[in-house]
């Protein structure tokens, strides 16, 4: 069944946000997108919502934030940076070039930059607080999907109703269109046999309707 289940967790200012969303499936097809500090733990992560889920596709998102802590995700490289200014600066003196060097002629090189490495402390604090937002999404997930559940239920249940109602109105109109069919049919050939200008084909037309 589809639902969506979303959960939060906060512990040393680093806030961990959940989000689940199932669709119909056969089968149970788990598709997690985690930061970078925890994709080593794909696999428990896919363990934890084998728990609470036995079939459907399973999109989960993890968020990290982690401005309360006045951190980013996104350092630079104090060596790289170093030896790009260095070399900028020799090769404006090799050129002959006036122009002094500047931050954003470093900045093009990409490789400045590069991820934050997560201490150990902060990696564990990742983990616990994905962990409990992860079980409080599934919660409210499986709420959701029991609840859509009870709808179809209900649902099925009052169309199923609703043919033996008509059934048993179908019933009754064919036993009450037996007699007056033979009736009709009954009247209609003793008319056409007592008549005059009586007419076989005729009669085997009207036998051929009924």
């Amino acid at each position: 069944m589809t639902g969506f289940g979303r959960g939060e967790a906060t512990q040393d200012n680093l806030r961990v946000t959940v989000e689940v969303k199932t669709l119909n499936s056969r089968y149970l097809d788990i598709s997690p997108r985690l930061p970078g500090s925890i994709q080593q733990k794909e696999l428990d992560l896919k363990e934890i919502v084998q728990e609470h889920l036995s079939r459907g596709k399973v999109l989960l998102n993890v968020y990290v934030d982690k401005s309360a802590m006045g951190l980013t995700d996104t350092t630079y490289n104090t060596e790289k940076l170093k030896n790009y200014g260095k070399m900028l600066k020799e090769m404006r003196s090799l050129a002959n070039i006036d122009e002094p060097l500047k931050l954003d002629h470093i900045l093009k090189f990409d490789d400045v930059f590069e991820s934050r490495k997560e201490d150990e402390k902060n990696l564990e604090v990742i983990w616990s607080c994905t962990k409990e937002a992860v079980a409080s999404a599934l919660k409210l997930l499986n709420t959701m999907r029991q609840k859509e559940g009870q709808e179809l239920g209900d649902d099925l249940k009052k169309q199923v109703n609703d043919i033996s109602g008509l059934l048993s109105k179908i019933t009754e109109l064919s036993s009450q269109r037996g007699p007056e069919t033979r009736k009709k049919l009954t009247e209609r050939i003793q008319k056409m046999v007592s008549d005059e200008h009586f007419d076989p084909e005729r009669m085997e037309m009207e036998i051929a309707y009924w």
